[in-house]
C-alpha cells in the first residue's frame, strides 16, 4: 500500500463551515437537526412523507422530516477560476464541495502552487441525495434511475472539478 499523507482538511456541516466550528459544536453537544423545508428539498417534503415509517408497503416514501440540513451558507463564486455563471448554476451541493476542496487545498498550504497539483488529489465525500437539482431531472422516473442519475451526477461534477486537469485522481 502506497503511503500518503493527510495536509489539509475543511468540512461543511449543519451550523459549522470550518473543522473548528464543527469541533466546537462537538464540545458544547451542540443539536444541528432541524426541520427540512420546501426551499432545501426543491419540493414539499410532505410530497414523499409516510409518517408510518415505510410499513405501508409503499416506494419512494420516507418517515423523517428532520435532519442536518445547511444553511446561511454564502458561496462566493469570484474566487474560482470557472465561470461564476456555471458556478451558480450549479447544485448546492456541488458548490459546498468546490468550497471545501478549496479550503482543504488552503489548510494545506498548496493553494496556488501548480508545482505540487500533479501529485495532489483530493477525496470529497458527502451524503445528500437527492438534491434540488437532481430531484427535478429524475422525478418522473425516480423509483428506476435515482442510483444512476446521480452517478452520472458526480461524474460530470468531478469532470468540472478537474477542469483545469492538472489534479491527479486520489
Amino acid at each position: 500500500m502506497e503511503k500518503i499523507a493527510v495536509i489539509g482538511l475543511s468540512c461543511l456541516f449543519p451550523d459549522a463551515q470550518n473543522p473548528e466550528q464543527f469541533w466546537q459544536n462537538l464540545s458544547i453537544g451542540k443539536n444541528s437537526i432541524s426541520s427540512a423545508t420546501d426551499q432545501q428539498m426543491g419540493f414539499d417534503p410532505e410530497v414523499f412523507y409516510d409518517p408510518i415509517k415505510g410499513n405501508t408497503g409503499e416506494k419512494g416514501k420516507y418517515y423523517c422530516k428532520r435532519g442536518g440540513f445547511i444553511r446561511d451558507f454564502q458561496f462566493n463564486a469570484a474566487d474560482y477560476q470557472i465561470s461564476p455563471e456555471v458556478l451558480l448554476s450549479l447544485d448546492p451541493i456541488y458548490q459546498w464541495s468546490i468550497y471545501v476542496a478549496k479550503q482543504a487545498l488552503q489548510d494545506s498550504g498548496y493553494l496556488g502552487q501548480a508545482a505540487t497539483r500533479n501529485r495532489t488529489g483530493v477525496i470529497l465525500g458527502n451524503l445528500s441525495s437527492p438534491t434540488r437539482s437532481s430531484y427535478h431531472l429524475v422525478a418522473p422516473i425516480y423509483r428506476k434511475t435515482v442510483e444512476s442519475a446521480m452517478q452520472e451526477l458526480l461524474h460530470r461534477y468531478l469532470a468540472r472539478f478537474k477542469i483545469n486537469g492538472d489534479f491527479c485522481d486520489p
